[in-house]
């Protein structure tokens, strides 16, 4: 018990180091190995890699650089990571969030809008509590690290498999339940609330087993004081059934179900709230549902075939009661009623061969059905010339701004292939397709790059890649008001894909066996970015920076944007009870609307840094009980991020409503932002069948 290390020999294959891992009782480590075959055959010879966490030994192979392999224990061992995988990537270069209340991340200069989540090789809903449509991010995450293997997140020129992103890829996978023997896990946790988890085979000394996870808010208790009065409820069922070998290959099912609900209500708001608005009640709830079956089958010693056949749902519900106060009796009326609802049926099927030791090829296809509900019903923050009171009830009528239900395809098909001319010299390149049915869109994507090692020490690539993404539902859906018809017509279907060129030139210098400096040269070229067709600073680039996206409509694909920076990370792996992390990005983020005039991106912070670091201090009871005290900190600093200030004279003259300063678009800027984390925790190893850890 306690940590240890161990590698793994196979004549033929470079070897593999899995150094310092937590072996308790009670908890079966189970731990996954890929190797990589040598291209030189020889009789006896053992190649020892510098770097254990190097490209090669990542689960995505076909990645060239710009991508960071995450497992479970890292996720519990950084600070300030509270268990979410989210919160964990802000630990390296170019992630950065300012925003505490919320999992959201910007990277490199991009709107979090632009980031893909995946699961099991389907692209799913944003993964949160209380999400909201058209964002990636929230509160508190649905998705489980407890469920999870080691997983991929890709920052820029992503490989060919991936479509429909231009910011950043999360591709997770969940791991199998014990084959052995049965466990349980209890935890509470501040986020993560209370949570039973099980495990074990569905019939012993077979290949079947189960993994089940249920969690439920500890917030709902209301003792954890979260900067508002209102109570956060919400929960989630997460499991994986591996049912073994079925109609020719392995067969597993996969699924996440979640459900979240919070009241932000007037009467119980002070003035120490930090969300809850004292002339308002709003009421917000959202559900989760991804379920889908695995079916891999091993064509031969070389080649794989993996199907998957998923559904995929989410739903968001806002609605928001105003209070009327130009009386002594406050009036009460129902200012928003919103519903966006969408469900996807996919398909996918991927097709991957190692032709020989030295090329791999990788080819498949993503067919998504969707059915969408956007219905907004709005009353406050309406255009002068929608306003109207036909009821003569002294308010703005109800009106019915957005109303679209219907369904859509998406067909994305890719192939890419690596060469391994040599042990030095690598060659990536793949294509990607789509074709978009709701506008007609298509796209041909290329991606590339090539990597050359020439020592254990020093490696150097470069790669490429054209990237697009669908315009953002609540944009697509939006209707614009025609005064002369009073009728609403969606004036954004029409949108093209907007469109993101990346390129990176990367170094990985591994000087020591446990120290690594990575650093890494970007810059992005952005265009038919969504802009309003008159003259303005709006462009779709900044959406994503709030809660809710901005009514916008009759927006045409004549923007464009920049991205280009510069990255370093200095880390030492876990060694001798201690690690150290160190991150620095500079970068520029920069647009330009349907003005020409060039400005900040909401997301210029211009600059972020992180310096973590943990040691932990291993003891023994006298009978022989083993305990580890651990401490991990981390800081934090970033710059503020760019913002349109309020022409306050003409909010006032607009009854309130907010009019912001065109004039100064994106000019003000927030203050930098600093966070110190400290961790401290108690970890048992246990005796026969228990461990626990305390933090």
């Amino acid at each position: 018990l306690g940590r240890q290390s161990f590698e793994v020999r196979y004549l033929g294959y470079k070897s593999k180091k899995l150094p310092e891992l937590i072996i308790n009782a009670g908890k079966v480590a189970v731990v996954e190995v890929f190797l990589e075959e040598d291209l030189e055959q020889l009789d006896e010879v053992v190649v020892q890699l510098y770097n254990a966490k190097s490209v090669s030994g990542m689960l995505n192979t076909m990645a060239v650089n710009s991508a960071q392999q995450f497992d479970v224990e890292t996720i519990e061992r950084f600070s300030g990571g509270r268990r979410d995988l989210a919160r964990l990537a802000r630990s390296y270069a170019g992630v950065l969030n300012t925003d505490d209340s919320r999992n959201d991340i910007l990277v490199r200069g991009n709107s979090p809008s632009g980031v893909l989540w995946r699961l099991e090789g389907i692209p799913i809903p944003n993964p949160n509590h209380f999400a909201v449509a058209g964002t990636t991010g929230g509160p508190v995450s649905a998705l489980n690290i407890n469920l999870l293997k080691s997983s991929n997140f890709l920052r820029g020129a992503f490989p060919a498999e991936y479509g429909d992103v231009t910011s950043g890829v999360f591709d997770v996978n969940f791991r199998s339940g014990n084959f052995d023997t049965t466990e349980i896990t209890a935890q509470i946790h501040a986020t993560g609330g209370l949570e039973l988890e099980i495990e074990g085979p569905l019939k012993k000394g077979s290949d079947k087993s189960y993994l089940v996870s249920y969690r439920y808010a500890l917030t709902s208790l209301n003792i954890i004081p979260i900067g508002t009065n209102a109570i956060p409820n919400y929960q989630d069922l997460s499991f994986k059934l591996d049912l073994g070998k079925l109609a020719g290959g392995q067969v597993s099912l996969f699924g996440i179900g979640g459900a979240s609900a919070i009241d932000f209500l007037s009467n119980e708001t002070d003035e120490d709230d930090l969300f809850a608005n004292p002339n308002e009640d709003l009421y917000n709830s959202s559900k989760l549902a991804i379920v889908g079956v695995n079916h891999k089958t091993y064509v031969s010693d070389r080649t794989y075939l993996k199907t998957t056949l998923a559904y995929t749902g989410s739903r968001n519900e806002v609605v928001q009661d105003n209070y009327l106060t130009t009386s002594e009796t406050p009036v009460k009326y129902e200012a928003l009623r919103l519903v966006d609802e969408k469900q996807n049926l996919l398909f996918s099927s991927v097709l991957n061969s190692k032709i020989n030791p030295k090329l791999s090829l990788r080819s498949g296809l993503l067919f998504n059905r969707s059915s969408v509900i956007s219905k907004v019903r709005n009353r406050n923050n309406l255009a002068r010339n929608e306003i109207q009171d036909q009821d003569q009830d002294g308010l703005p009528d109800f009106r019915t701004v957005a109303d679209f239900d219907g369904n859509f395809r998406d067909l994305q098909v890719f192939s890419q292939f690596k060469y391994r001319f040599s042990e030095q010299l690598n060659l990536h390149f793949g294509l990607h397709s789509r074709y978009f049915s709701l506008n007609k869109n298509q796209s041909l994507e290329p991606r590339g790059g090539i990597s050359w090692s020439p020592n254990a020490i020093h490696r150097f690539s470069a790669s490429f890649g054209k990237h697009t993404q669908t315009q953002q539902l609540p944009l697509l859906f939006y209707t614009n008001y025609n005064a002369n018809t009073q009728r609403y017509n969606a004036s954004n279907l029409g949108l093209d894909n907007s469109r993101s060129f990346h390129y990176i030139i990367a170094h990985n210098w591994n000087f020591h066996s446990n120290w690594t400096l990575n650093t890494e040269l970007y810059y992005q070229a952005l265009d038919k970015i969504a802009v309003e067709a008159i003259p303005s600073s709006y462009s779709s680039l900044n959406e994503g920076a709030n809660f809710r996206f901005t009514r916008k409509g009759n927006l045409v694909n004549e923007g464009s944007g920049t991205n280009y920076g510069l990255e370093m990370t200095l880390e030492r792996y876990f060694n001798k009870n201690y690690y150290l992390l160190f991150s620095a990005s500079r970068f520029e983020s920069s647009y330009i609307a349907s003005d020409g005039i060039e400005r900040n991106t909401a997301f210029n912070n211009r600059y972020v840094y992180n310096a973590l670091g943990g040691k932990e201090f291993p003891f023994s009871l006298k009978n022989g009980t083993k305990f580890t005290f651990f401490v991990n900190t981390k800081f934090t600093g970033a710059g503020g991020g760019y913002y349109t200030p309020i022409d306050l004279a003409a909010t006032i003259a607009n009854n309130g409503n907010e009019v912001y300063d065109e004039r100064n678009a994106f000019n003000a800027r927030y203050s930098d932002y600093f966070r110190l984390d400290l961790k401290l925790g108690l970890r048992s190893q246990g005796r026969k069948k228990v461990s626990q850890e305390w933090s």
